[in-house]
């Protein structure tokens, strides 16, 4: 089920429960962030997925929402055009930052919601296939 070669040295770990983070590389824990995932009626899914796509500011159509340093990581249901994954504090209309008080609580349609200095950085460090274990 995994599309791309697996990256060795890095996974990335998502806490549904804790709302947190965790970014490991050669087994050693290098990140541990505060996270928002998605709200009950748009959950994150649990499961093992990979890093499948990366764009620096993506649009989410469904929500008119620009998202910085997205990185792609499941479709939410194989019908459906988009995909969940990583991004910064997304900006509606060019100008209304969302969520920005919120890390640490639910609020997303399904996405893994971070600070942006920890998107950006989560962006440029996790390459296509590295593995995303996204926890209840």
């Amino acid at each position: 089920l995994l599309p791309y070669p697996v990256v060795d040295g890095k996974r990335v770990v998502v806490s549904i429960s804790e709302q947190r983070v965790r970014v490991y590389e050669a087994g050693a824990l290098k990140w541990n962030w505060p996270a928002s995932t998605g709200i009950p009626s748009s959950p994150t899914a649990p499961g093992v997925f990979q890093v499948q796509t990366h764009e620096s500011n993506a649009y989410a159509a469904n929500w008119d929402l620009w998202m910085p340093h997205f990185m792609g990581i499941y479709q939410p249901a194989p019908t459906i055009g988009f995909m969940n994954g990583f991004h910064g504090f997304p900006t509606r209309d060019g100008a209304n930052l969302l969520w920005t008080n919120n890390l640490g609580r639910p609020v997303t349609y399904g996405c893994i919601l971070l600070a942006n200095e920890q998107a950006l950085e989560l962006y440029n460090w996790a390459e296509q296939g590295t593995i995303v274990e996204i926890l209840p």
